[in-house]
């Protein structure tokens, strides 16, 4: 071989090189130039733990009403509404005629009147006048009026052992779940405690849910206290994704619109290079941390995708290159 073809050979290796090189340098720092996303893996064919959180207030089962069953006048209220009380007298009534007894009330309860009998002979009444209720119990209302027309309502209570239901005010779509799918409904904070629907009414906008808890009573929940309920459901899924990569146009609800920014990996004269595609979706299921979405038309194949930018900013355009942290 001449020596002229050496140098020609290595003239153009050491070109060639320098080409390499040059493009490394610059696929190294258009590389530091490019925009820094944190991405997350695309979950595909997966189960989400579908999780829609609601308030409801806790109350009793149902209360026992004393009634005025003649004009009286009631004095020497010891007790004051919104109080536990147990082996006390409650307050004293008067007649004209200084007689009081059990005929001298009314006592009504919601307890399907079936031991109805038995609230009665739970109130005492002394010779003075004087009420009592052999039980603990749970004073809902008592009456300022002094002086008492027939018919009007003395004292409202429950006892305070008897179980409690929650009601709720819930979204029309929850009643939907509840009334429709027979979920698993729990406390937000103590998942052993299941949730029965026994009851619920249906209006424009909202629903009314009540539900029975086994063996819980309020000497465990404070009545009308606030609890935290959620509803908890294992739902399969074609694509799950974090909430914070979803940008919404209306709010995170199911049936919600909005773009994910998928993330893929191509290959370029520089080398791999991440290229961004904004992906129309729609959620189908809300979960705690996730959204499971549909989508109908695909930019880019399923199998090619990366993974999705995590948190998504104004500054991500379709088809930009990116640089994932």
């Amino acid at each position: 071989m001449s020596n002229i073809l050496k140098k020609v050979i290595k003239l153009f290796s050491i070109f060639i090189l320098i080409i390499f090189s040059l493009g490394v340098f610059i696929m190294i720092i258009n590389n530091n130039r490019l925009y820094v996303v944190e991405a997350s893996r695309v979950k595909t064919n997966d189960i989400i733990k579908e999780v829609n959180e609601f308030t409801g207030v806790i109350g009793p089962k149902y209360y026992i009403d004393i009634y005025a069953n003649d004009e009286l006048s009631l004095e020497n209220v010891y007790i004051k509404s919104a109080q536990i009380v147990e082996d006390k007298s409650l307050f004293k009534l008067v007649t004209a005629n200084n007689i009081v007894d059990k005929n001298s009330i009314t006592v009504k309860s919601e307890n399907n009147n079936e031991n109805i009998k038995d609230d009665i002979e739970n109130i005492q009444i002394n010779q003075s006048g004087e009420f009592s209720v052999s039980n603990k119990v749970y004073i809902d209302y008592i009456s300022e009026n002094v002086q008492l027309k027939k018919g009007e309502l003395i004292c409202r209570y429950c006892y305070y052992d008897t179980n409690v239901y929650v009601e709720a005010n819930v979204s029309s779509d929850v009643l939907n779940k509840v009334v429709n799918q027979r979920p698993k409904i729990q406390f937000k904070n103590n998942n052993i405690l299941q949730l029965k629907m026994v009851d619920y009414n249906e209006f424009q906008d909202y629903g009314q849910v009540y539900f029975d808890v086994e063996g819980l009573s309020q000497s465990t929940m404070k009545l009308y206290s606030n609890v935290e309920l959620e509803i908890v459901k294992d739902t399969q899924c074609d694509t799950i994704v974090p909430k914070t990569a979803f940008l919404s146009y209306e709010g995170i609800k199911e049936g919600a619109s909005g773009v994910i920014y998928i993330i893929v990996e191509e290959k370029t004269i520089l080398g791999k290079q991440n290229v961004l595609y904004e992906q129309s979706c729609e959620i189908s299921t809300v979960g705690k941390n996730e959204l499971g979405i549909s989508i109908d038309n695909w930019r880019v194949s399923p199998n090619d995708i990366k993974n999705v930018v995590k948190y998504p900013t104004s500054k991500l355009k379709m088809n930009m290159r990116v640089r994932v942290k």
